[in-house]
């Protein structure tokens, strides 16, 4: 990896996504720094988002459209098309905002070499920015290293080579379970950036899913978290307040 540029992909899972991918990618062609490519792994989508993905100006997309199992499942697909030394997530309806790339691209370069393995810049989520390191990760999980696994964070590609892709025993918190095995890790290194890297959609799983979602979190918190009881406790009162 060059220390003073490093490369970066933005990798998107779709499935039939055509009506949110405009916004996706007039977000992505309004990036001041346009040095990276885009890869799509779409689940084999029935309506117009392949050819909409394609149709993106931007130097370098990658669509690769085939049955998947799940959100991960094109996820990881997506990492092994990847070519950058680092990639962000982005779901079909989030956007980057103008300087995120050239933020990302800046931070990486300015950070200890050989580069972190995980560099967190803030997110906005309803309206409200969330910011790294913002709270234990007995309380919060992954998310207690990063403000969001989606749009914010950029990954070491070659984690993957070390930690595995993300599980397919965890339905809705794989990513968190990545980010866990990661930190947990001798050495590993993360790296907090002062910048708001875009707006993160509210509607996926994760959101809408709340029982999934505190039951695949609690899962991975039993894999890390030394007092096991006092995180039953915690999903015990999550649960009570969705009920």
């Amino acid at each position: 990896m060059t220390a003073a540029t490093p490369a970066i992909s933005v990798i998107t899972a779709t499935l039939n996504s055509a009506t949110l991918l405009p916004r996706l990618i007039a977000s992505l062609e309004a990036q001041t720094d346009r040095d990276f490519e885009w890869v799509v792994a779409d689940g084999d989508s029935s309506d117009a988002t392949v050819a909409i993905a394609r149709s993106a100006s931007l130097p370098r997309v990658v669509v690769d459209a085939r049955p998947d199992f799940s959100i991960y499942d094109a996820l990881n697909r997506g990492i092994r098309l990847a070519t950058g030394d680092y990639y962000l997530v982005l779901g079909s309806d989030d956007e980057l905002f103008p300087d995120a790339i050239a933020s990302f691209r800046r931070a990486l370069r300015e950070a200890p070499q050989p580069g972190p393995d995980i560099l967190a810049a803030s997110v906005m989520v309803n309206g409200t920015v969330v910011r790294p390191n913002n709270a234990p990760p007995w309380r919060r999980s992954g998310n207690g290293w990063i403000g969001n696994h989606a749009v914010g964070t950029a990954f070491r590609r070659d984690l993957h080579d070390r930690f595995g892709y993300y599980s397919n025993r965890f339905v809705v918190a794989a990513d968190m379970f990545f980010v866990r095995s990661v930190m947990a890790a001798p050495g590993a290194t993360l790296v907090a950036a002062d910048f708001v890297a875009g707006r993160f959609a509210v509607g996926g799983i994760s959101s809408v899913d709340r029982m999934a979602t505190l039951s695949d979190v609690f899962r991975v918190q039993l894999r890390f978290e030394k007092h096991k009881w006092f995180q039953f406790l915690l999903y015990i009162s999550r649960v009570a307040r969705e009920l």
